[in-house]
């Protein structure tokens, strides 16, 4: 649960990064103090019941992260006009780092069974796993240099 909340932490500083690139800050600080509530009345009410502990704190942080991204979101959309494309943003990178991930562990045990040293494995699957992953990516229509258009 942990690392859900940290991945919707990170979206949600990218999008409030967005939001003070566009001139929202005040937005993106009502934002901020929204989620922060919300972390705080989870932990507040949630770690003192029975049996729940620190898992309250667990899952006020997934929330007000939740929220965060939400919130956020809405405000960067309402402000660009931006829509959402889930799987070329969120889909398709997450199949391509899963397949380049295994791939890469699989051939660095590989290198090193056959002699090779460890910087020099890495370096190898390195190289690899960046040429992979963009194939990945390309493979399933989604183009790395025309992701990051605005248009």
């Amino acid at each position: 649960p942990l690392s859900v909340g940290v991945l919707l932490s990170c979206y949600q500083s990218v999008l409030g990064g967005a939001l003070n690139g566009l001139g929202r800050q005040s937005a993106a600080a009502w934002s901020s103090i929204a989620c922060g509530a919300l972390q705080l009345g989870c932990t507040w009410f949630l770690m003192g019941l029975p049996g729940v502990g620190l898992d309250g704190y667990v899952a006020g942080f997934v929330a007000s992260s939740a929220l965060g991204v939400l919130l956020n979101w809405l405000l960067v959309a309402r402000a660009t006009g931006l829509k959402l494309q889930l799987f070329q943003w969120c889909t398709a990178p997450a199949l391509s780092a899963l397949l380049m991930g295994l791939t890469v562990n699989l051939l660095f045990r590989v290198l090193l069974r056959a002699g090779l040293g460890g910087v020099p494995a890495a370096g190898a699957c390195l190289l690899f796993g960046l040429v992979l992953y963009l194939a990945a990516l390309n493979a399933q229509g989604v183009h790395p240099l025309r992701l990051f258009r605005l248009r």
